[in-house]
Formats: C-alpha cells, sequence, structure tokens
C-alpha cells in the first residue's frame, strides 16, 4: 500500500536500520538537527553516509528487503 502510486505518506522516524521496510522508498538522514542525506533509499541509506551520521564504521547488509548494519572495528 505504501508502495503503490498514489498510496499514503508514511513518516517513520527510527535509530534502528533494520526496521525500515522495503515499501519506504525515501530517506532522511540526520545528525544533531543537520541534514547528512536525503533522498531515493538506496542513495541515503549506504555505508559511506551512515558510517558519517553515525560517526561509526558500518557496513551494510541487504537481506530480504532489509538492510542490516555490523559495526567494523576502527
Amino acid at each position: 500500500m505504501c508502495g503503490e502510486e498514489g498510496g499514503p505518506t508514511l513518516i517513520y522516524i527510527t535509530h534502528h536500520i533494520e526496521e525500515i521496510i522495503p515499501a519506504i522508498t525515501n530517506a532522511l538522514a540526520l545528525r544533531k538537527g543537520r541534514v547528512m542525506a536525503s533522498g531515493r533509499r538506496e542513495d541515503v541509506l549506504t555505508n559511506e553516509v551512515l558510517s558519517e551520521t553515525f560517526e561509526i564504521n558500518i557496513k551494510l547488509h541487504e537481506i530480504e528487503g532489509r538492510i542490516w548494519p555490523r559495526i567494523l572495528k576502527r
């Protein structure tokens, strides 16, 4: 329903990347009130953007449409 043309707009706020369902098409990354990135999900939910946003080294893995972060040692 959310992913369909003309479907409802859903604003979902989370610190847990794995909770973002595949139907969510756009994302916004914020750090201390500053926009780090915004746009299409695949452009925002990246290793680089999320590592900078959370200030830790993150490696993302997609499993069945959900993105799972793994924190890497520096």
